[in-house]
């Protein structure tokens, strides 16, 4: 199955450079690119799966203010062919 979650030893890693550096990194900007993404993924998602026709669509999901993950339940089962086949036909994981 797919993951966005980085292995321990690369957030250790990256936590060494960062406690080195005085903790200092490039985080506004990284901030500012990440919320300009998340706030599209949201719109899309609102105009694709509009509230009123969600229940029609069995289209269920979160669609938090801020964080990192959007948690969506779709009526279909998604395995490794689904996500082979979503990457191939439409670029998307």
């Amino acid at each position: 199955m797919l993951t966005v979650n980085t292995p321990s030893l690369s957030q250790a890693v990256i936590g060494g450079i960062l406690v080195r550096n005085n903790c200092r990194s490039d985080a506004n900007r990284h901030h500012r690119v990440l919320s300009v993404q998340y706030d599209h993924l949201l719109t899309e998602l609102a105009q694709h799966f509009p509230r009123e026709l969600r229940a029609e669509l069995a289209w269920t999901g979160t669609l938090p203010g801020g964080g990192f993950f959007v948690v969506v339940t779709v009526p279909f089962v998604v395995d490794e062919a689904a996500l082979t086949r979503s990457a191939r036909e439409y670029g998307v994981l």
